[in-house]
């Protein structure tokens, strides 16, 4: 409107004032954009589904060293691997953190309806995807041979020829005897019921080793007091990403809990807590070449 009328009222003027016009409309639009900007990134700031002070967690409360309740001073406290990892990506989120404990089989339900909004320790499966979101990974779990101390068995190639208790862990780990087979073709694989019959079969010395998914082992192990009896060999069969689980449809919240876990790799809290809980005794246990997804700022 202001530009119409300036252009008839005063017509000799026409080239100031279109000139003060287009000046006026590039304020508002510079404006518009500072307006829309704000307000993006206190969206992305407070999150997409309800401003965020704490976060529940759910996790296993059985699966020491990963995540388990222990009694200190008369008060049950959760703690463990993915438990610490948690509490640092909350810490560094700027929220507060409550758990709740449940099997693994109830809590994917809980992430996919929102009761829960982090669930760490969770293997990347294509199928809960469709359910669930996921963050970044944060460790590689899958398929690892179990051997004792006394073996010289150290690389996979050392299996040629010699026998391997093998059980069905398509559920927790997400592969299957014939995942090993293909990937052990000169082995001779041994099929066992369960992890308790593979470990027998193993102190036995029927087997030389005994594949199953490594978080497994390595809770079993460290159940039974015995990292000084067993070791892992550092060469994986088959390699299953683990991350959080989150709830779906909540971009906002999956990118805080990414950030958070890009920034507690980059000031090396991630790197301290991988080796209190597990490289330091579990040697063999984490991947020497992972490299967490770190985006550009």
């Amino acid at each position: 409107i202001f530009c119409f009328m300036s252009f008839h009222t005063t017509i000799y003027n026409r080239s100031s004032t279109m000139s003060g016009c287009f000046g006026v409309i590039r304020i508002i639009g510079l404006v518009s954009l500072a307006v829309m900007l704000f307000s993006i990134a206190a969206w992305a700031q407070d999150g997409t589904t309800m401003p965020r002070e704490t976060v529940t967690v759910g996790v296993r409360d059985d699966f020491a060293p990963f995540s388990d309740v222990q009694e200190i001073d008369g008060e049950e406290i959760f703690t463990g691997y993915d438990v610490e990892i948690v509490r640092a990506v909350a810490r560094d989120m700027g929220v507060n953190v409550t758990f709740t404990a449940a099997p693994p089989v109830t809590l994917i339900p809980m992430a996919a309806e929102g009761l829960v909004d982090l669930v760490p320790g969770m293997a990347h499966r294509r199928g809960w995807e469709l359910a669930v979101d996921y963050s970044e990974t944060y460790f590689l779990a899958g398929a690892r041979v179990l051997v004792t101390t006394r073996s010289h068995i150290t690389r996979l190639a050392h299996l040629k020829n010699k026998p391997v208790a093998v059980i069905d862990d398509s559920i927790t780990g997400g592969f299957t005897p014939d995942d090993v087979i293909a990937a052990l073709p000169e082995a001779v694989i041994v099929t066992a019921a369960d992890l308790p019959e593979a470990l027998s079969l193993l102190e036995s010395r029927e087997v030389v080793g005994v594949v199953a998914d490594l978080r497994t082992l390595i809770a079993t192990v460290y159940a039974n007091d015995e990292s000084e009896r067993y070791r892992i060999v550092e060469d994986a069969i088959t390699t299953t990403p683990v991350g959080i689980m989150l709830p779906p449809d909540d971009d906002t919240l999956r990118e805080r809990v990414n950030f958070s876990l890009m920034n507690i790799y980059r000031t090396g809290t991630y790197g301290e807590l991988t080796e209190a809980w597990l490289a330091e005794p579990f040697p063999g246990a984490v991947d020497p070449e992972f490299v967490m997804e770190l985006w550009p700022e």
